[in-house]
């Protein structure tokens, strides 16, 4: 079939290539709320295959294999979730003073606009109270909302643990349902495809498991520098903003700063926090993620943007979280299909040294000698 698509004409592969790709972007989008627990326990079973192969090995039946692992992820889970949690709890009961202290400031803030800029403090303090109005009216909508997330995100995570357990208790008959599917002159390349691709999952996100603890460390320790309650919650909240790639940086440090701003009411505080923050996004940036996490799936910065804002229309925070493993597997998929290459090399990160193009005869196909 490869073959005969090779030999088409331009126009009616990409026709093909365009046909396709709308289709798979309208499964991806429709399908979600079934297809993101299902990937995100497909990514949990290949981080837990290794652990699973060794129990084997060591001639531990296979369900006490995989329930072992399995039972000491989720009890870690539930641990650092429960620590969040304590600690968002007592961040709760502070909330009523920062709020008190925003509108404090936000009070000052009107006359100073009104002085300085020669604006009406009327109208601005009609435009405050109309949002101020507008944000208690729509409350209950929000709160029923995230009630409704949060609800669904405990159904998804009691169904996640069913879904890797079958996963890797079935791992071998997905394989032979796999390796039935191709022709046997492609069983070498199709099993290099499945290595490579478990390979790029798992250093992935070993990598970036790695940069997440430190980031939280490092943002852990920066706050209680400055004085800061509620360490442990900010500073896992400001690695999991990090997570999202080129634009969660920049939302944890501009958190941070109205974190600063509103506990220690100090200007010099909040300045010297975004320096810190800052500092710490130019080391993440340059040198832990080159490291850990980028070099591991080999894909340019300009595909990654793109496949992150595709993510995360489909898919909200999940596709962008899952874009940039979704694209390395997308290239290994693409450099061992000889029709795919093209494609390969545009989501790679290699540079050529140089781009020349051949001219040929369009009757003999012959190369055509330029003329001196």
């Amino acid at each position: 079939m490869l073959n005969l698509l090779s030999k088409s004409p331009f126009y009616l592969r990409a026709a093909i290539l365009l046909v396709g790709i709308c289709f798979f972007v309208y499964i991806l989008y429709i399908g979600q709320e079934i297809l993101i627990p299902l990937t995100f326990s497909a990514i949990l079973s290949i981080l837990l295959s290794p652990i699973v192969n060794f129990l084997e090995a060591k001639k531990v039946p296979r369900v006490w294999a995989i329930l072992i692992p399995l039972v000491v992820a989720i009890f870690i889970i539930l641990c650092i979730s429960g620590a969040l949690l304590s600690e968002a709890g007592l961040f709760t009961k502070a909330l009523p003073m920062l709020e008190r202290k925003a509108h404090y400031f936000l009070d000052q803030l009107i006359p100073w606009l009104s002085d300085n800029f020669n604006i009406d403090g009327g109208r601005i303090n009609m435009m405050v109270t109309n949002a101020r109005n507008d944000i208690f009216n729509e409350s209950s909508k929000l709160i029923g909302e995230v009630l409704f997330l949060i609800t669904n995100a405990f159904l998804v995570s009691l169904l996640i643990p069913i879904y890797v357990f079958m996963m890797l208790y079935y791992k071998t008959l997905v394989l032979e349902f796999i390796r039935q599917f191709f022709d046997i002159k492609d069983h070498i390349r199709v099993g290099e495809i499945i290595i490579e691709t478990k390979s790029i999952v798992k250093n992935y996100l070993v990598g970036l498991l790695i940069e997440t603890t430190a980031i939280t460390l490092v943002y852990t320790i920066t706050l209680w520098a400055f004085g800061i309650k509620y360490i442990l919650l900010f500073g896992v909240i400001g690695a999991l903003l990090n997570i999202i790639p080129y634009v969660g940086g920049l939302i944890s440090i501009a958190f941070y700063m109205l974190l600063a701003f509103l506990t220690k009411e100090s200007l010099s505080s909040t300045l010297l926090i975004m320096a810190a923050g800052t500092v710490i996004q130019f080391i993440d940036k340059h040198y832990i993620i080159p490291f850990f996490v980028a070099s591991k799936v080999n894909v340019n910065a300009l595909v990654s943007v793109i496949m992150i804002l595709i993510g995360g229309a489909l898919w909200g925070v999940s596709g962008m979280f899952l874009s940039i493993p979704f694209t390395g597997i997308m290239k290994v998929i693409f450099d061992r299909v000889p029709i795919m290459k093209p494609w390969g090399v545009l989501l790679g990160d290699k540079m050529p040294d140089h781009v020349k193009f051949n001219l040929v005869h369009k009757n003999t196909g012959k190369p055509v000698k330029k003329s001196k």
